[in-house]
């Protein structure tokens, strides 16, 4: 081409380093393809690194290509993707691990893309790129500032990770986390900073530092948020298999797993994060806590074929004697509380049946007992009735034998008193048998 840019060694070796991350990358790129995932945070990963390649493309075309007006551009577009990438790098890590700063608005970082693209492309991207020619560039004093207040956050923010004493991360320690996040995102940006502030003559390969770190970075975040593919399939049967809801969980308290029948219920809400200390709030639908006659617990719910019941269980999921999760387990028991409810009721209706019987029982035992005892006073009548026509018969007998008076009344009195005697047992008995 006449021009000198396609034969020097600068070149050369640029291209061949930039060509093996592009292959790294681009491999990434197809395995998080294939894992068709639906979780918006993993998506913006594979974003991430699509956004990483194309940079990758772009500085790679930008090394040969001999129109200035077309190199500058790629050199504009490439700067500030890498701004953005890095931003978006930063959100990845605080809402999908990190979880440090709470910010619900999700169409502001829109808005700051918006303001970014308009800063880089208004005015010819003067505001980016003061002066440029090819190898020779110069950036922008609002840009340098942009990146040296993006490289003092990003500090910050790994201080704040560094004395966290909560574990933040579901497999290393804040201390490793912050270590790796200086290494491999921190020092590449502060080196790119610094190169920028110094007009460096390799600021080429500041930005391929900056990309092979970014590489890294994102391969390490891949490997510590995503099982492998045996076992995560080895796992996902085993928990099809089971009918309960089954849902697992990092120590900070992030979804990593449900199985079809949470993600096909409308009991559940749609959240990413658990709050372990209230985890009731995972329904969607009003619940009431109650307790059983023996102390455990159980929830009651409405649900779409009325009364539901469950009951929930919170295991602790342990890695060499450590905690690196949580499995929540609930159970539907709505069939077991409404058996207990038919039996309560049928316990009742039991109840009031044998009380109604004993009182029957109580009625008939009374008549019966009346019918003996006025057969008994029947049989006492009679009894009486020949006492007295033999008490008549004694009388008329001393009376016919023309005794003494005194020894008539001395008999008759004897005859009394074993009358009364008799009498006096008769009513005893009576008495007793009632």
């Amino acid at each position: 081409m006449g021009d000198g840019r396609y034969y020097t060694l600068y070149q050369f070796f640029g291209v061949m380093i930039l060509v093996i991350i592009s292959m790294i990358v681009m491999v990434s790129i197809v395995i998080e393809y294939f894992r068709k995932t639906e979780k918006y945070q993993e998506r913006q990963l594979l974003y991430m690194q699509i956004m990483l390649e194309s940079m990758i493309i772009m500085k790679i075309v930008e090394f040969v290509i001999p129109n200035i007006h077309i190199a500058y551009y790629l050199r504009l577009s490439v700067s500030m993707l890498l701004f953005v990438c890095l931003l978006s790098c930063m959100r990845y890590l605080n809402e999908s691990i990190f979880h440090i700063i709470e910010f619900q608005n999700k169409y502001l970082w829109g808005v700051v893309i918006a303001f970014m693209a308009f800063a880089s492309f208004y005015a010819g991207g003067r505001y980016v790129i003061s002066s440029y020619h090819f190898f020779d560039i110069q950036y922008s004093i609002p840009y340098v500032w942009a990146w040296a207040l993006v490289s003092i956050y990003i500090f910050i923010y790994l201080f704040i990770i560094f004395v966290t004493k909560k574990p933040l991360h579901v497999s290393y320690s804040n201390h490793f986390s912050a270590f790796i996040m200086f290494v491999f995102i921190w020092i590449p940006m502060t080196q790119y900073v610094v190169n920028i502030v110094m007009r460096s003559k390799y600021m080429d390969y500041a930005e391929i530092f900056a990309f092979a770190m970014l590489t890294i970075a994102f391969h390490i975040i891949i490997y510590s948020q995503s099982p492998s593919g045996v076992t995560l399939a080895t796992f996902n049967r085993i928990g099809e298999l089971i009918k309960d809801y089954v849902i697992v969980m990092d120590r900070s308290g992030r979804i990593i797993y449900k199985n079809n029948r949470v993600m096909q219920s409308h009991l559940f809400a749609e959240k990413d994060i658990i709050d372990l200390e209230a985890i009731e709030n995972i329904y969607a639908v009003s619940t009431l806590q109650l307790f059983n006659q023996t102390g455990q617990e159980y929830i009651k719910a409405e649900c779409e074929k009325g009364r539901c019941f469950f009951t929930q269980r919170l295991d602790e999921i342990y890695d060499q004697n450590k905690v690196i999760g949580y499995m929540l387990t609930i159970v539907d028991i709505s069939e077991l509380v409404e058996l207990q409810e038919l039996l309560e009721s049928i316990k009742e209706k039991e109840k009031l049946a044998n009380k109604r019987l004993k009182s029957q029982a109580e009625v008939v035992y009374n008549l019966e007992r009346q019918k003996e005892i006025i057969l008994l006073l029947d049989q006492i009548l009679e009894s009486r009735e020949s006492d007295m026509l033999a008490l008549i018969h004694k009388i008329d007998e001393l009376i016919s034998k023309k005794l003494r008076d005194d020894y008539v009344i001395e008999n008759l009195n004897q005859i009394i008193v074993f009358n009364q005697n008799v009498l006096a047992e008769v009513r005893k008995t009576v008495s007793e048998y009632r």
